[in-house]
């Protein structure tokens, strides 16, 4: 009895020490490149851990907090504020690159569609390679939406050649809440792990967690959607304390 009672006191914490948890979701949709969407990268080639600041265009919850930009990071991370204690890996891999020299022959771009309420922003990483596999090919957008702060992975065409090269650690794919790097200490953590077509996935805290494990075997085929929800919470809980 005394266990068990140990056990409802830890849960209960770990609920109280972080409010906004997430689910994961799998579906399919026909990949659409973006029409006209805003030139991230302004034409030029882009490289390594540059970061490129956009404008959501809306008011973002995410982890708790909301947020009018974010960054997207070269690796194809989403960086919500300046000291990357809140971002979002929908499909990140060190290493990824422009395959133009100067000018950009993968550009990356953006685009505000929907109504007011309803709006989405969706981010486009287009004919991009990897460091260590130039012969590879990659195609994925990011979407926010305003109206629930889902945060969407859709996959388009890609070549891959040597994964075992271009994904020495990774694909990650997960939220994340950091508040300390040294150690690292997660607030909250939730990643996918294995088979793409049908992965796992883990939820942790606190300190301890060799994240860079936590990773996708390979890329998730063409027009697959990834979806991380905002797990609503439970209003009695709320009103109750429970």
């Amino acid at each position: 009895m005394k266990k068990i009672l140990f056990l409802c006191l830890v849960l209960m914490s770990l609920s109280k020490s972080y409010s906004q948890v997430y689910s994961y979701s799998q579906s399919q949709e026909l990949y659409t490149e973006l029409a006209d969407g805003e030139s991230i990268n302004t034409g030029n080639a882009w490289n390594g851990f540059q970061a490129f600041t956009i404008p959501i265009g809306f008011s973002f919850t995410y982890m708790d907090s909301v947020f009018t930009s974010v960054s997207l990071e070269a690796t194809g991370r989403l960086i919500f504020d300046v000291n990357h204690y809140y971002y979002a890996d929908m499909f990140v891999v060190a290493g990824m690159q422009d395959k133009g020299a100067v000018n950009s022959l993968s550009p990356l771009s953006y685009q505000l569609s929907g109504v007011i309420g309803e709006e989405i922003l969706k981010i486009e990483i287009k004919n991009a390679t990897y460091k260590k596999d130039l012969s590879s090919t990659i195609n994925y957008q990011i979407w926010l939406y305003e109206s629930n702060g889902a945060i969407e992975l859709h996959m388009g065409s890609s070549s891959i050649n040597n994964p075992e090269d271009a994904f020495s650690l990774g694909p990650f794919s997960g939220v994340f809440n950091v508040t300390s790097f040294s150690p690292t200490t997660f607030a909250y953590g939730y990643a996918l792990v294995g088979t793409p077509l049908s992965p796992s996935d883990t939820t942790f805290v606190g300190t301890g967690t060799n994240d860079f494990g936590l990773t996708l075997d390979n890329v998730p085929t063409d027009s697959t959607v990834y979806r991380f929800s905002i797990v609503p919470t439970d209003p009695e809980s709320e009103n109750t304390g429970n």
